[in-house]
């Protein structure tokens, strides 16, 4: 459980050791590497910005399944990867995330009428 509250990804820098981001997940891969690793990447956002998220397993640890369009709350460390060429969140918890429903209609409508008398 992540109790922390999240921060916006666009306030994200490098060398940030501990932080928490919640976000909707647009990308996920895993690959398999040579001396037993699965490197499973995803990129999530919030809307703001999004950033890729990476984490590495041992092939016989369990690990988490991700698909397009689920919420995650990720806490973990921003730093470069020299690999991508990019700066990523590598995560050490990852967990559902739910989202309030917030309606795009106004709650209430005000309509204001002008009388002219003659």
């Amino acid at each position: 459980m992540i109790s922390d509250s999240p921060q916006s990804i666009s306030e994200l820098h490098e060398g940030q050791k501990k932080v928490v981001v919640a976000g909707q997940v647009f990308k996920f891969e895993e690959r398999h590497t040579r001396n037993g690793f699965i490197i499973t990447e995803f990129a999530i956002t919030d809307k703001s910005d999004s950033i890729m998220c990476k984490c590495f397993f041992r092939e016989d640890e369990s690990r988490f399944y991700l698909e397009s369009g689920q919420w995650v709350r990720v806490r973990g460390e921003v730093q470069y990867d020299h690999y991508a060429r990019e700066i990523v969140l590598m995560a050490s918890d990852i967990v559902p995330h739910q989202i309030e429903e917030r309606s795009t209609w106004p709650l209430k409508s005000v309509w204001s009428c002008i009388c002219i008398r003659r």
